[in-house]
């Protein structure tokens, strides 16, 4: 189904690449060609021989690192979830897989007030659907709680997280009734027992697909991704708000008339929305990064766009507390290899501040970055540029005063 590869393609950038994964660390402080091109406290690989792949990235509580991602060397099947816990320094604690025989894939993370960590994604391997929703709890240590599909005789996925207000759990992504039709929004809203609360999903003639999750600050639910369903655009963002029963409260289509998603979306200190993903205005131009401000109503504030020659694409953002945001994830313009990991810091206008490169002679992808309690930045992703394998999940941690060459 055509509709579905392109819906997991804009989450994942290449998930179409399957992994394989021995999870040992390898920590490279490449003092070649990367040294004259970015500082960092550390650069750190995993991985086996063949395919390994991250996807989000918290801080915890205790000041250890969450990574998820999936993986293709469990002893399951051919795709497992994967999560690692690793200290400050990158230094693995404890790595766990979960999944079945099939393609089980994991893209987030979040952590609880005791201390439990919550994976989300998709299950080929279990369930009525192909794919279903798919959720695992993990205690602190790694152990496994319980693993529970969600979903019904038709596609389901998973592409992000969030803990609600009261300690449940909210899983969004993309739902189908058939194989052939219209991709909806869907989202699933669980106990911390994985018992499901309810489960809906919205969309009209055309697909809709949520990619990004977040609370507002009136404890409402926001949801952001793409729709071709409405819009001035062949596609255009798609930005919802739910109440915690999940009754829509209101939705925005917003873009220009070419192509635009979001792939990352965070409330600001001011009350704002900010939006993250690409924009794609023909054929003449690739893909630009994209970042849209609207008000809490979703009301355009803002936008631009960054970008060369080549493709630029945002995978998350952040809030500074000076102030300001910063945008991770890949550019082909501006390179060494084919993609390189990019970090991109703005001002509250949305102009640029400093850009920095991350990679090597192939290919390089940051997904996800957080910032640390001490303001460093954390960044992980998946690298074909170094590792033991054909691509290693990496992590790198800069400080606060990277600027740009």
């Amino acid at each position: 189904m055509q509709a579905i590869i392109i819906a997991v393609r804009t989450k994942a950038f290449v998930l179409g690449s399957i992994l394989v994964l021995v999870f040992s660390s390898c920590e490279e402080t490449r003092k070649t060609e990367f040294e004259s091109k970015q500082s960092f406290l550390f650069e750190k690989t995993y991985g086996g021989v063949n395919y390994d792949q991250g996807y989000d990235l918290i801080e915890l509580a205790s000041g250890d690192l969450a990574i998820v991602g999936f993986s293709g060397s469990g002893d399951s099947g051919k795709a497992d979830f994967h999560a690692a816990q690793l200290d400050a320094w990158g230094e693995m604690n404890w790595g766990s897989f979960h999944g079945g025989p099939e393609f089980d894939q994991c893209y987030a993370v979040v952590e609880d007030s005791e201390g439990n960590l919550f994976l989300g994604g998709l299950s080929n391997s279990f369930g009525s659907g192909d794919p279903d929703y798919y959720v695992v709890k993990l205690t602190a240590d790694g152990d496994e709680v319980w693993t529970q599909n969600y979903g019904y005789e038709t596609y389901e996925s998973g592409f992000d997280m969030i803990l609600g207000p009261d300690n449940c759990i909210l899983l969004a992504g993309a739902y189908s009734s058939s194989e052939y039709s219209e991709l909806d929004v869907g989202i699933i809203k669980l106990n911390s027992l994985g018992e499901l609360l309810w489960q809906t999903h919205f969309g009209a003639e055309g697909d809709d697909v949520g990619l990004s999750l977040t609370q507002s600050y009136d404890d409402q639910i926001l949801v952001a991704g793409w729709t071709n369903s409405t819009g001035p655009g062949e596609e255009n963002i798609l930005l919802m708000k739910l109440n915690q029963s999940g009754e829509l409260l209101w939705e925005k289509a917003l873009g220009s008339s070419g192509v635009e998603r979001c792939n990352a979306l965070i409330q600001c200190s001011d009350g704002g929305l900010l939006l993250a993903g690409y924009q794609f205005l023909g054929f003449e131009k690739n893909r630009d990064l994209y970042l849209l401000k609207t008000d809490a109503a979703g009301d355009l504030l803002w936008e631009a766009s960054f970008g060369g020659q080549y493709n630029e694409v945002a995978h998350d953002i952040v809030e500074c507390p000076e102030g300001g945001y910063v945008v991770a994830g890949t550019t082909e313009s501006f390179s060494v290899g084919g993609n390189d990991g990019y970090l991109l810091k703005v001002n509250e206008h949305g102009e640029e501040l400093w850009s920095k490169t991350f990679g090597g002679i192939s290919h390089d992808y940051i997904q996800s970055v957080t910032i640390a309690e001490n303001g460093d930045f954390i960044m992980a992703g998946y690298t074909y540029s170094q590792g033991n394998g054909l691509s290693d999940l990496f992590i790198i941690r800069t400080d606060s005063t990277t600027q740009s060459d």
